[in-house]
């Protein structure tokens, strides 16, 4: 059975045990508030009684059970890191299967991503003021900036992720924050470091 992240975002043994009685909302109220080993037991009691279910809603979308173990795992890394801004703890479950459904959006938008995309796409992701300049149009040329990006979402998936989000799906920075879980400002900064981190892997295409 696959481990459960920790509070700290670590995996975790499950090493015997059960959920219990305990209802879901107090199960988050001891993930929210605590101390450390409260925290553990009580996020590894809700892995216990949702992880099943959400592993299975993967697997029912075609995806192999390694995927749908990473994704499940990646589920459970947003509720630690957002457990404070879950407005219905009771209705942890609902909120634990729409951020499944995100999860799995994000993973297939990013790998649709990965595939070739047309050299203006890439021009706007590494800086949305540049002009395309005319050799970009090339075949070869074009086909190394590609794979240029591929290394990038390789190297820096979750800037890669951020970056589609604001240059293709055309995010305004709110809601990258809001899924970001920073401030419009701290997106746009994020944004801006990406932007930068990504244009020495499209000027290397050159040299390939």
């Amino acid at each position: 059975m696959p481990t459960p992240p920790t509070p700290d975002g670590h995996a975790q043994r499950m090493d015997g045990g059960h959920a219990g009685d305990e209802s879901d909302a107090a199960l988050m109220a001891a993930l929210r508030h605590g101390r450390p080993h409260e925290r553990q037991r009580a996020l590894a009691s809700l892995y216990r009684r949702h992880a099943a279910g959400l592993r299975e809603r993967y697997r029912r979308q075609g995806v192999s059970a390694a995927e749908a173990d990473d994704w499940t795992h990646d589920t459970f890394l947003r509720l630690i890191r957002h457990a404070h801004e879950v407005r219905d703890p009771a209705r942890i479950g609902a909120w634990l299967r729409t951020t499944a459904r995100r999860v799995m959006i994000d993973a297939l938008r990013l790998r649709r991503h990965q595939q070739p995309l047309a050299d203006d796409v890439i021009e706007r992701l590494a800086d949305p003021q540049l002009s395309i300049p005319e050799q970009v149009a090339q075949e070869e040329h074009g086909a190394r900036i590609r794979l240029a990006l591929v290394r990038f979402a390789r190297a820096h998936p979750d800037r890669a992720r951020c970056l589609i989000w604001a240059a293709l799906d055309g995010l305004a920075m709110a809601e990258i924050g809001a899924r970001l879980g920073r401030t419009p400002g701290a997106a746009r900064e994020y944004v801006s470091q990406s932007r930068k981190k990504l244009r020495p892997f499209v000027r290397d295409c050159s040299s390939d």
